[in-house]
């Protein structure tokens, strides 16, 4: 189930939606979402980081269009013995759905 999926269990979806500080990847790895885990400092989080592109397409095949996006700098995650998957910043976006 792709994140845009959960979208599709209401029978009346959301016009606007504003998603912030979402992990995203821009690995040449064909698409695939990887997992990891982050710590917070007083514990160790799960995290899910999708494939950019995927990720926004399945909002598209939804309906929804991207008005505006932006990256937050200053929240990071960094993947001990795995610099290529660490992320100097998450996204954001706006979407508005036609």
């Amino acid at each position: 189930m792709s994140r845009g999926d959960g979208c599709t269990l209401t029978s009346h979806p959301p016009r606007h939606l504003i998603l912030n500080l979402t992990p995203l990847h821009v690995l040449d790895n064909g698409g695939q979402d990887y997992f990891t885990l982050q710590s917070i400092g007083t514990a160790f989080c799960p995290y899910r980081i999708a494939a950019y592109a995927p990720f926004l397409e399945g909002f598209t095949r939804l309906g929804y269009q991207i008005v505006d996006r932006w990256q937050n700098p200053d929240k990071h995650c960094h993947i001990a013995f795995e610099p290529e998957h660490s992320l100097d910043g998450y996204h954001g976006f706006y979407l508005r759905r036609g």
